[in-house]
């Protein structure tokens, strides 16, 4: 979780590293922290000055109340709004300290300056590599640019085939139609397949 001092004294430079990340709602999300804390400052420095006053007014009505002096009306409502102003604004700085704390967390660790800015995976940059990377010849290309050629992989002349793939290949599931019904990334198994896995389940 981010310091909210570091977020006071820097916003520029956490807004910086936020977009490095491509993501505008965490940029809003930050607009909004910094407007709320701003508000949470200026409420906390009322709340105080009102319970300095209330405190100052209620020393007064106990020493009037100990020399015997009658406490004038005026200054026992004037406690009494006091403290419900207080209670209204106690509450209203808890919602407010609520909202904060949940963007906060909200928020993402910032970025290490020597990270790159990239808009999605395939802009990541490797650092080092333990053993030797196995590498798709069609990637070959696009690995060697990536390294400066100072890595030499192991080439691989074939790329693995998505189960999916296999699948309709072998003709033991149909997805168009689990699709129709359930939506994406599901469906039915037909064929030797239902076989396969009924004697699973039997087993």
């Amino acid at each position: 979780m981010l310091d909210i001092k570091l977020i006071r004294e820097n916003p520029e430079f956490v807004r910086e590293n936020l977009e490095r990340r491509g993501k505008p709602e965490k940029i809003r999300q930050l607009d909004e922290l910094i407007d709320l804390d701003l508000k949470w400052r200026r409420k906390l420095t009322n709340l105080n000055e009102m319970r300095r006053e209330r405190n100052k007014i209620s020393m007064e009505i106990s020493e009037m109340k100990k020399k015997g002096v009658e406490v004038p009306r005026k200054l026992l409502e004037k406690s009494r709004n006091l403290s419900k102003e207080i209670e209204k604004e106690e509450r209203e700085l808890k919602k407010l300290e609520e909202r904060i704390k949940f963007l906060l967390m909200s928020l993402p660790n910032l970025i290490h300056e020597s990270v790159p800015y990239g808009e999605s995976e395939e802009d990541n940059v490797p650092i080092r590599y333990w053993g030797k990377p196995r590498v798709y010849e069609e990637e070959l290309e696009q690995f060697l640019a990536m390294t400066n050629g100072e890595v030499e992989p192991e080439v691989i002349g074939f790329k693995p085939k998505v189960h999916t793939d296999l699948l309709l290949e072998l003709d033991v599931a149909d997805i168009e139609r689990a699709g129709k019904a359930s939506g994406s990334r599901f469906y039915y198994l037909k064929n030797e397949l239902v076989l396969l896995d009924m004697a699973l389940m039997r087993f």
